[in-house]
């Protein structure tokens, strides 16, 4: 029993220090945001006005769509976008496979009923990539303005369970070519309250996509693309083509590592976050100019896609990307990284936690167990200290997590994103488990790791869930 309480102790202070660490890494990115912010509301730069959309000529924009098996969805999905939408000089491209009927018919139908809807069916079978799809895609967008067609000077990528913001194609109307890559936040849809699963996504997105990213794009000057929402200047893909394909198909987040080989001279990528004028009826979480969708409900299509999500940034990025130059850089990818460390020490400080409180519990009815508790911890020692600093940096992660949860999915949300927090770490855990394992796989057999495609789910109500 000593040894084992030995062991104990020096796996707590393992994770402890560990922990600690996480914390000044948030807390760093906290303060520099909240500074940030402060200084830019200060300045009182002037808001952007419709007035100032309406005012920019509508460019061409080339909605791209890749669709394996989405007959389900893409119906669904382009109807609403071609009604809704506010912008009216562009086209959709969806890309399809030779041996997917269903999705091709699917698309056919819209496409008979409205000519802005290109069918695009590859040379080869599926399933590819999404990133092989994707370009398809543009070499079809290529050979359509080789015969006459307008020429797209703004792309912008989307899924085929996405719902596309009436708004969204003014906005990078007007921001693009000035801009070489506007990223939208990304918002998951309202699900029922018991769902956990499906709303670890919102707790997460919530504040990467409105803090996070938010300071990378100062730190760095540049925006990850998010696989939805983001658009490019079509000169900046032009110019990748000139180097090979514009998406790296051995890459399965190569929307991610697009934005580190994208770039123009003078130029920049942002993130675009615009809240609408408030309306009566509407809530603060619809006003947000987003990419909503739904996300996996199952833990085991959850673990899929975030396992997915962490060979490519985590293992493909360190490879394919490296250790780009600059200490804001460094940092950012270092942050994108760390997941590999944090998922583990996460699921272990919650069984450090269940260990201390197991002993708490027992210890009083059992006194002789007190020795065993003050052997883990010792009273006024290192440990102890570190537990309290610890405990100081979950409260401050609680918090910023219900601010920004509150801001994008509602203030009804916090305390559930409360209750979800312990389950996102078990799914990020096992994520991380599946990622090891199928990249050692890969290294082992020199096969590339397969797509893992997503079963997605389109809303069922007509309503427009930006109002």
């Amino acid at each position: 029993m000593a040894l084992l309480f030995y062991l104990l102790r020096k796996l707590f202070a393992v994770t402890a220090v560990a922990f600690i660490l996480s914390g000044l890494d948030d807390l760093f990115l906290d303060l520099y945001y909240y500074v940030k912010f402060s200084f830019r509301l200060m300045r009182r730069w002037p808001k952007m006005t419709r007035s100032d959309l309406e005012l920019v000529p509508e460019q061409h924009i080339a909605m791209i769509v890749p669709a394996w098996q989405e007959h389900a969805v893409i119906g669904q999905m382009l109807t609403r976008t071609l009604r809704t939408s506010q912008y009216k000089n562009f086209a959709i491209f969806v890309g399809t496979y030779p041996n997917d009927p269903p999705t091709q018919a699917a698309v056919d139908a819209i496409a008979q009923k409205d000519a802005r809807v290109h069918k695009v069916v590859l040379d080869h079978d599926g399933p590819t990539t999404k990133s092989d799809c994707l370009n398809g895609i543009m070499a079809a967008i290529a050979a359509f303005e080789a015969a006459g067609g307008p020429r797209s000077e703004v792309i912008l990528l989307q899924d085929s369970e996405d719902v596309v913001d009436p708004l969204a194609l003014k906005f990078m109307n007007y921001l693009v070519p000035r801009f070489y890559l506007v990223q939208l936040p990304v918002v998951p849809l309202p699900v029922p309250w018991y769902q956990f699963t499906a709303g670890t996504y919102l707790d997460e997105f919530a504040e990467y996509h409105t803090k996070d990213i938010w300071v990378r794009e100062r730190l760095t000057k540049m925006v990850p693309s998010a696989g939805v929402g983001t658009g490019f200047s079509r000169e900046a893909l032009d110019r990748q083509a000139l180097y090979g394909p514009v998406f790296n198909i051995l890459s399965l987040t190569e929307d991610y590592e697009i934005s580190f080989r994208l770039g123009l001279p003078g130029k920049r990528s942002i993130l675009l976050r615009y809240m609408r004028p408030e309306q009566r009826g509407q809530s603060r979480s619809s006003r947000l100019i987003a990419t909503r969708e739904y996300f996996p409900s199952s833990f085991r299509a959850a673990v899929r896609q975030k396992a997915r999500w962490t060979i490519g940034i985590v293992f493909q990025g360190w490879r394919h990307i490296g250790w780009r130059s600059g200490a804001g850089m460094r940092y950012m990818l270092w942050r994108d990284r760390k997941a590999m460390l944090t998922y583990i020490f996460n699921l272990l400080g919650y069984l450090m936690f269940a260990v201390v409180v197991a002993l708490y519990l027992l210890s009083l009815h059992h006194p002789q167990v007190r020795g065993d508790l003050q052997m883990l911890l010792p009273p006024g020692g290192k440990l102890r200290i570190a537990l309290a600093i610890n405990i100081f940096f979950i409260f401050w992660r609680v918090v910023q997590r219900a601010i920004a949860v509150c801001r994008v999915g509602g203030c009804e949300q916090i305390f559930l994103s409360i209750l979800r927090t312990p389950w996102a770490h078990v799914i990020n855990f096992f994520a991380l488990l599946r990622a090891f394992r199928l990249v050692a796989q890969s290294l082992l057999t020199g096969n590339n790791i397969r797509w893992d495609k997503t079963q997605h789910f389109y809303p069922e109500s007509t309503e427009d869930p930006t109002h």
